[in-house]
């Protein structure tokens, strides 16, 4: 571990070590299945749904048949896909 120097600084990690957090457990919800979702498949999902690079919440599946689900109790965190929106 890097030591702190001061007191703005060591807010700054905090701070920034829980943004990192919560990112991590909103974004990172509907595709939390184990050894399912695995870095190349979440890379997969992202070019099939051409959403790369990520910049909001990852997109509804792309098609009915493309065999990649989202965990069904993590759609809220999903963004919906254009041909959902009203």
């Amino acid at each position: 571990m890097t030591p702190v120097g001061t007191e703005p600084e060591l807010t700054d990690r905090v701070f920034g070590g829980w943004l990192g957090r919560i990112a991590g457990n909103m974004l990172g919800k509907p595709v939390e299945q184990g050894d399912l979702w695995t870095r190349d498949r979440i890379d997969r999902y992202l070019r099939q749904a051409a959403a790369l690079p990520l910049t909001d919440y990852l997109p509804e599946p792309v098609g009915e048949n493309d065999g990649l689900e989202l965990r069904p109790d993590a759609r809220v965190r999903a963004r919906p896909h254009p041909r959902q929106l009203p």
